[in-house]
């Protein structure tokens, strides 16, 4: 009867990782391992008329889409652009730049061929949305999925690109209103991350509770990655032996405000962390 009762338990234990499992592969983004495939050697790119518009229409991360939706030439000449960049001659940093901006400029135009008869980007029929395989830039033509997945998550150790692509959601990061530069953008991405966490509804305490933006669960593997510490350099030793969850409240801390960071990084086993529900309503003024 005890043998029975044990087994019971292991098989009941078995199914509840294996379900969790199930689920994170059916509802979550797909786990990836990246790489570094360029460098900084090649041409640099400039975005000036996505910039403009960037400019004029966007301010606090909130997009005047109804105005832009009036003049989408700067938008076109931009598209166009993208179909002109050649990834084995562009230096690793613009074209990350160009991959980041291209991935928000497909993401606008997308929201106008619908605006403005939704409310946020999944009113859009499925297939039209994230997997249409529609938009080119660097040689290809890409949806969107595999822009974010297979090109920015995969060809680039770069954590901080969750925090500057923007799917046109209240709860994605704010849309920054300028263009990404290649010059510039380790500084950009820096700010726009900071950025994130210093909104509340992304990254809060309450007693011994993180809060986090649903983002950091779904891309949780991103931000934990042997690579921060080994090619980034962000982390040290003490990075490489911790937990995902440490390592996770780890990355937090990195770009969290000073008060967050300090309470977390006292002891970062003493916190549990939750997160919390996403805004999918249109990110529009």
């Amino acid at each position: 009867m005890k043998r029975a009762y044990v087994i019971l338990i292991i098989v009941i234990i078995v199914a509840i990782i294996v379900g969790c499992s199930l689920i994170r592969t059916i509802f979550y983004p797909p786990a990836v391992e990246a790489g570094e495939l360029y460098d900084n050697k090649g041409q640099s790119l400039s975005f000036s008329k996505w910039d403009k518009d960037l400019q004029e229409y966007v301010k606090n991360g909130s997009v005047n889409y109804s105005k832009w939706k009036e003049n989408q030439q700067n938008l076109d000449d931009t598209l166009a652009y993208f179909k002109t960049i050649r990834r084995t001659q562009t230096a690793r940093d613009h074209l990350l730049a160009a991959y980041i901006n291209a991935y928000n400029a497909f993401t606008i135009k997308l929201i106008l061929e619908y605006f403005p008869g939704i409310k946020g980007i999944r009113d859009i029929p499925s297939a039209k949305r994230w997997d249409a395989v529609r938009w080119e830039v660097g040689e290809k033509t890409v949806s969107l999925n595999q822009l974010e997945h297979d090109i920015l998550r995969k060809e680039f150790i770069e954590p901080r690109i969750h925090f500057a692509i923007v799917c046109a959601s209240i709860g994605c990061p704010h849309l920054l209103n300028r263009a990404y530069e290649g010059n510039i953008l380790d500084t950009q991405l820096t700010e726009m991350t900071q950025n994130f966490f210093r909104r509340k509804e992304n990254c809060k305490i309450d007693g011994n509770t993180v809060y986090l933006s649903s983002i950091l669960d779904w891309f949780r593997g991103d931000f934990v990655r042997d690579e921060l510490a080994t090619k980034l350099q962000w982390f040290g030793e003490d990075y490489k032996k911790a937990s995902q969850q440490v390592r996770l409240l780890m990355f937090v801390c990195k770009f969290a405000p000073k008060d967050i960071r300090e309470k977390i990084s006292k002891n970062y086993k003493n916190w549990s962390i939750k997160y919390t529900t996403y805004d999918w309503n249109l990110n529009g003024q």
